[in-house]
């Protein structure tokens, strides 16, 4: 059985959710949710159950190793391609794609890739500590030393606005640009204030000409449906 604890009061979609049987624990605030997966978890542990718990975003080593190998299958496309890359700009918010992608490149060979991290909820702090933290627990995994994968963190916390899933005039724009030039649907929750980062880093001069970005698309499209507006 799944259990999904979510913040804040029952959405009103949870169709996909509720089609796989999961039970619903709503809690007041994020930071609850892992006391309260660990206190739900040893209830069920004590009735014999066996349990997993996936934190948010399953940013935990194990699952960050799956950016790990996106960035290795990323490498030869782009030598095929022949295009070198020297930033890589996403959305990071759990610290687990942040910490896969900058493992990655260090461990296959893309040491000139500058990994930019663009929060859509907490503040750089908060997402360079989770982010440090679980690029060493990678690194264990792999039989590494510790610290070996680390790398200095650029995360950007200024286009958050007025928090999680509350869109900014900026985000929006970024979304309607990318739709009508590219093709591309960002989601409003975090592809589309990753992108805002990017857009305003190119506005400002902080990008060169001859800079080659690659901006990671971490999906969530779905979430435009049920956007507001």
């Amino acid at each position: 059985m799944h259990r999904l604890f979510l913040e804040g009061m029952k959405p009103a979609s949870l169709v996909v959710d509720e089609l796989v049987g999961a039970v619903i624990h709503p809690v007041s605030h994020r930071d609850q949710r892992r006391p309260a997966m660990e206190a739900l978890a040893r209830k069920l542990r004590s009735e014999g159950r066996k349990v997993v718990i996936i934190p948010l975003g399953a940013s935990i080593p194990l699952g960050a190793i799956g950016f790990v190998r996106a960035v290795q299958e990323t490498k030869p496309q782009l030598e095929r391609s022949g295009v070198n890359f020297n930033y890589l700009f996403h959305c990071s918010s759990s610290g687990g794609t942040q910490a896969g992608l900058v493992a990655g490149c260090r461990l296959f060979g893309l040491h000139g890739v500058k990994v930019i991290g663009v929060s859509p909820d907490d503040s750089s702090d908060a997402i360079s500590t989770e982010v440090y933290g679980i690029t060493r627990g990678i690194a264990g995994m792999l039989g590494l030393p510790e610290g070996s994968l680390d790398e200095e963190l650029t995360v950007l916390d200024d286009y958050v606005g007025d928090g999680y899933g509350i869109s900014t005039p900026e985000s929006d724009a970024a979304i309607e640009l990318v739709a009508k030039t590219e093709g591309i649907v960002l989601d409003p929750v975090y592809t589309a204030k990753a992108m805002a980062g990017l857009i305003d880093w190119i506005t400002k001069g902080k990008l060169k000409e001859t800079d080659n970005v690659l901006f990671w698309h971490t999906g969530g499209q779905l979430a435009l449906f049920y956007s507001p507006e």
